[in-house]
This record gives structure tokens, C-alpha cells and sequence, in this order.
């Protein structure tokens, strides 16, 4: 992961590529197999969230270079807006990122896993990742959440501006290795201040500092 959040810092060249929809786009010309993960409950649905609205972000992450035509294709399925990254190390390792993000509603929730879901079918490998983050403007007991989601907790920390939880839960993905320890979702909120706090779930982990 290390490498991987090294790369993520530094751009090299950013290039859009233009796509129009919204994300039930992708459900509707990729039929999806039934998963598990449908069972996830987003926070929205959760009841812990007062807010109406959502922050979605999907992100395809690989460091094959001869996967880019096959990614691309398949984003060309989606409906979404999509931008990529060309990323590099100091040690001349370049890795590629696509991602794309919307505002959604409580309505749409199930599409945003929906859409989870048949990206991870159709482009999860071992050279390629699928990563999902939704983000809202309030503080949340994720310990609450994990427990109604039924995720055992391996990982926490917790300081005085932000408290975070990573953990397992079947039906979620294989997951990524965090050291010892396989993980397929987190949580992190700020604690409350003058904005209010934020809480943003990923699957199967963050990418990029909160």
C-alpha cells in the first residue's frame, strides 16, 4: 500500500475522458450476477445519517499498462464521467486511476453498489482494483454502523479530531491486505467542529488521507 499512496500523490498528467449518464447506467448494458454485497447498507440507508445527500466516488486503480484499453472500454459502458490519471513514483513505477463522482440521494444508493459491484466483476484482478467511496457532512457512529453491517473490527484509531475502524465482513469482497490483517471496508469520521464533522465509508479501504 505504501507504494501504492506514494504514486497517488504525484501526477503526472491528468486527461478526461467524457462520458454522459448517471451511475444506473452501467446496471442497464452490464448485466450484473447476483452478490453478496448487495446485503451492504450505505449510510444513507443506514438511519444514522440525518443529511439528505451523499458524496459517491468509484476508483479503478492498476499499475498494468496493457490494461488500460480493456478498463476504458468497460468505463465506456458506464454512464459516469470519468478522469484519468497517469501517476509515477521517484522509483519510475507508473501505475493508472480512473475515477469518477457524483452527489446521490438515499433513492439511489442501490445503484451506487449496483454499480460497485459489476465494475468489480468485470475488471477486479490481481493487477486491478475497484475501489468505492461515499462521503457525507456529518459525523457517525461507524461503530454502530460496522455493527448493523456485521463487520468485525481488526484495525482503530482514534484521536481528537477523527476516529477511524477497518474491518472484514463476509460477502464484501476478498479484500486488502492493511499488514497482517485482510480488510474489505472502513470508516472514518471527523469529530464534530464548526462544519459539522464528516464521515466517508470506502470498500474496501481509502486511497487518500480524509
Amino acid at each position: 500500500m505504501s507504494g501504492k499512496k506514494t504514486l497517488l500523490c504525484l501526477f503526472i498528467s491528468l486527461t478526461i475522458i467524457v462520458l454522459s449518464g448517471s451511475a444506473a447506467g452501467i446496471a442497464s448494458s452490464i448485466k450484473a450476477q447476483s452478490n453478496p454485497d448487495r446485503n451492504l447498507v450505505l449510510l444513507l440507508h443506514s438511519g444514522l445519517a440525518s443529511c439528505q445527500n451523499a458524496r459517491v466516488k468509484y476508483i479503478i486503480w492498476t499499475e498494468d499498462s496493457s490494461s488500460q484499453k480493456e478498463i476504458e472500454n468497460v468505463l465506456q459502458s458506464s454512464g459516469l464521467l470519468w478522469n484519468k490519471a497517469v501517476l509515477s513514483d521517484f522509483a519510475n513505477r507508473t501505475a493508472y486511476q480512473y475515477s469518477a463522482e457524483l452527489e446521490i440521494n438515499q433513492d439511489q444508493e442501490g445503484d451506487v453498489l449496483n454499480t460497485y459491484e459489476v465494475l468489480n466483476l468485470r475488471l477486479s484482478s490481481r493487477e486491478t482494483k475497484v475501489y468505492l467511496e461515499e462521503s457525507v457532512d456529518q459525523e457517525i457512529d461507524i461503530q454502530r454502523y460496522f455493527k448493523m453491517n456485521i463487520v468485525s473490527i481488526i484495525q482503530q484509531t482514534d484521536i481528537p479530531s477523527l476516529y477511524a475502524l477497518s474491518g472484514y465482513t463476509w460477502g464484501s469482497g476478498q479484500g486488502i491486505k492493511a499488514g497482517k490483517d485482510t480488510i474489505n471496508i472502513q470508516a472514518v469520521t471527523r469529530k464534530s467542529g464548526d462544519n459539522g464533522g464528516r464521515t466517508v465509508l470506502a470498500l474496501p479501504a481509502l486511497l487518500e488521507e480524509v
